[in-house]
């Protein structure tokens, strides 16, 4: 779990298409879904806009949960309760309003290029190019950002020989002591 991690991005993009923006996260260890992981991306967005942004994601849970509001999302009973009250507080408390304003979207995500233009976002409006550019860009990034850094894979190496060397004492004490 200690060397497990976790990346989200956002994409920012222009009314016009222009990309204005990518931003990365490695995230904590202890995050261990891809929903978990969008909604800190959700997070990441409307922390570092001005306004309630437009965000378009590609996690149908994430507009479910947003849909049922702040108090459901933050019961006692759910896992990601934390994630949600901090996207409570950037959103003033009203969490489901952000669906019903068409603040956040969502998109079908890996479909190729040739069906893109036949899919549709949850308002109903069809998935543009620039949606699906985006969204494969986002994807890539976070992957990115997930990636392994050199000193956890220094460790990795470091345990494993530890581990070999551990195992070949024992079988000298082993011998010896028989």
């Amino acid at each position: 779990r200690e060397f497990k991690t976790a990346g989200c991005a956002v994409v920012i993009v222009s009314y016009d298409g222009a990309l204005v923006g990518i931003v990365e996260a490695r995230l904590p260890s202890r995050v261990g879904t891809a929903s978990e992981a969008e909604a800190r991306a959700f997070l990441l967005a409307l922390t570092i806009c001005p306004f309630t942004p437009i965000v378009i994601t590609d996690c149908l849970s994430l507009l479910a949960t947003a849909q049922g509001g702040l108090a459901r999302a933050t019961a006692s009973r759910c896992t990601m309760a934390g994630v949600w009250t901090l996207i409570g507080a950037a959103l003033d408390g009203d969490l489901a309003a952000s669906v019903e304003q068409g603040k956040l979207l969502w998109m079908p995500s890996h479909l190729a290029h040739a069906t893109a233009a036949a899919a549709r976002k949850s308002d109903g409006s069809p998935v543009s190019v620039l949606d699906w550019r985006a969204n494969r860009l986002a994807d890539a990034v976070a992957k990115s950002a997930a990636g392994a850094p050199a000193s956890t894979l220094n460790a990795v190496r470091c345990l494993k020989s530890a581990g070999d060397a551990l195992l070949e004492e024992a079988a000298v004490l082993g011998a010896v002591t028989r």
